[in-house]
């Protein structure tokens, strides 16, 4: 049996010209995948209002609501709203945060209300947790799956407007402060564009790996 001896074609120092540009072209691949990954991973949001203002109730005739924006390229998992609550002595009914599908206007309600949009997820904090003095309480709505787009969240109760069965919060009217670049408080527009979606993403990648593979037959012929 005759044995046979590959030889190789190229360079006999260093790497081969086709195989570091396969090799580059491989490793931008894989550059273009880590950014699709990490920008859609799911993110916790926290809001909070500024803790400052006048006294704000909530009851079965005032609501609060705030818009915002989910920015392209991220997904929420989570929305956490913290505030500054307190409650009369004669309070029986929670009071609940509710997410939305849609912008429902920033601002205080005054009358029976109902969001518009489909509800996508509530917390409710009993009146038992609540004390007559403004305290830090936190709602955490969980097992969300935000894309971009416009939502909204309202702070609301069926407690009586009698001062004392109604919720008091802190921040009368104010947009939510997030420090979160995954969101844009207070209803801005949401431009698609400014982030390629999933599959532009992966015709990068499959455009890097061909043009790396014609490189590499032109230079191996």
């Amino acid at each position: 049996m005759k044995s046979r001896t590959l030889q190789y074609k190229g360079s006999r120092t260093g790497s081969s010209p086709s195989v570091l540009v396969w090799a580059s072209s491989f490793l931008a691949a894989l550059s273009v995948l880590a950014l699709s990954s990490n920008a859609a991973s799911a993110q916790i949001v926290t809001f909070s209002t500024d803790q400052t203002g006048a006294n704000t109730q909530i009851d079965n005739v005032n609501s609060q609501v705030w818009d915002f924006s989910v920015n392209p390229g991220f997904t929420v998992s989570e929305i956490i709203g913290n505030f500054e609550i307190k409650l009369g002595p004669s309070t029986v009914d929670p009071i609940i945060f509710s997410l939305y599908d849609q912008f429902n206007g920033t601002g205080h309600v005054s009358g029976a209300y109902t969001p518009g949009g489909n509800l996508l997820g509530s917390a409710t904090i009993l009146p038992g947790a609540v004390t007559q003095s403004f305290t830090p309480l936190s709602f955490d709505i969980t097992g969300l799956n935000l894309s971009a787009g416009p939502y909204s969240v309202a702070l609301q109760s069926n407690a009586g407007s009698n001062g004392s069965e109604q919720y008091f919060f802190k921040g009368h009217g104010g947009e939510f402060i997030t420090q979160s670049p995954e969101v844009t408080p207070g209803g801005g527009p949401v431009t698609n564009a400014e982030v390629p979606e999933a599959s532009g993403l992966i015709g990068a990648v499959i455009g890097i790996a061909t043009v790396g593979s014609l490189v590499y037959r032109r230079r191996k012929k």
